[in-house]
């Protein structure tokens, strides 16, 4: 009887030049940031593993990879008629997920710990893009004001195009009305909350990034637990102090108080940044117990992807969870605490 070769080192294959995964991860990168809804949000988790597990200068030739992969599939998707030109495509990748991707990976690396480094990167990140709308503005006549006006308004401009094209040419009546006083009545609203929108999406995608990072590398150390993760108790009343402001502004007891433009959207933007950060503690006691799950990685995958389209599509879900945590400790963090404290004495 003849016995098969004994498989030595030599009879496996080569692995893969690096070049080759770092092409995988940019490609891949790309075609999530193409993709419609919250998924997009996840275009850094590729480039952040990658990062991770092979280090920041392969991380970087997959966000060069990407850059030039994403006008490609754009323009692929604009001939296939379900999608737009890809003029432009590969700086907003570069923007919006090489940049994040390497920030991420940079301070999770010097960091240790997950909080931290989100707390840093998202801050450093929201600075910069501050200073680069600011910068951008001085050659715009009316500022900065007035280029988040004119990207609001051609925001719209795309929508009202992407209805013509679904309706066949132009919308009914009805719906060329409603839409004109949808958006005679929020454009202005918008330009006015820009910034605590802008910085709760990005807040949002460096959360779920990271979060989802950590199902295929693992944290840094101990303290590097995104489920444990709350605000501080101060939070509350302040949240309780915007909603106030609000109502007082636009409820049914508003005209006793004297109308302030100013005191309406300072209150309305901190109840958007802090109902953003409300939605993350509620992501963080879901996963308390997901994590808890014994669960293919594919389907954590899976339930991390929902997560992502969940939060964009219903955050009230998630504020209110958090709220609930806030008020209830639904994981009894408090009870650990004052156990672990009892055990040290």
């Amino acid at each position: 009887m003849l016995l098969p070769d004994p498989v030595g080192p030599e009879a496996l294959p080569p692995p893969a030049p690096p070049w080759l995964t770092a092409a995988v991860s940019g490609v891949f990168a790309a075609a999530i940031f193409l993709a419609p809804e919250g998924l997009k949000l996840l275009a850094p988790v590729p480039l952040l593993i990658l990062g991770r597990r092979r280090g920041v200068g392969m991380a970087v030739q997959a966000v060069v990879i990407g850059a030039l992969a994403a006008p490609v599939f754009a323009a692929i998707i604009a001939l296939a008629g379900s999608g737009s030109g890809g003029a432009g495509i590969g700086l907003q990748f570069l923007v919006l997920v090489g940049v994040p991707a390497v920030l991420l990976e940079r301070c999770l690396a010097w960091t240790k710990n997950a909080q931290r480094a989100l707390e840093l990167a998202a801050a450093g990140y929201i600075a910069v893009c501050l200073a680069v709308i600011g910068l951008a503005g001085l050659a715009v006549e009316g500022g900065a004001g007035r280029l988040v006006a004119d990207q609001v308004a051609d925001a719209f401009d795309g929508r009202w195009a992407a209805m013509e094209a679904e309706a066949g040419g132009s919308p009914s009546d009805g719906d060329t009305e409603a839409f004109q006083r949808l958006r005679n009545e929020w454009e202005g609203r918008i330009v006015r909350l820009f910034p605590a929108l802008a910085c709760s999406l990005l807040i949002i995608g460096f959360w779920l990034n990271v979060m989802y990072a950590r199902w295929f590398v693992g944290g840094e150390s101990e303290d590097d637990d995104l489920t444990t993760w709350r605000l501080p108790a101060l939070a509350l009343p302040l949240t309780m102090a915007a909603m106030a402001g609000v109502v007082l502004q636009i409820g049914p007891i508003g005209e006793l108080i004297p109308p302030s433009t100013v005191l309406l959207y300072s209150a309305a933007a901190s109840l958007v940044l802090l109902g953003v950060l409300y939605a993350l503690q509620g992501v963080a006691v879901v996963n308390w117990w997901f994590v808890r799950l014994r669960l293919s990685p594919l389907m954590r995958m899976v339930g991390i992807g929902a997560q992502a389209v969940f939060l964009m599509s219903a955050p009230v879900m998630f504020t209110a969870v958090g709220l609930t945590d806030a008020w209830f400790d639904l994981r009894k963090l408090d009870d650990e605490a004052e156990a672990e404290t009892g055990d040290e004495r």
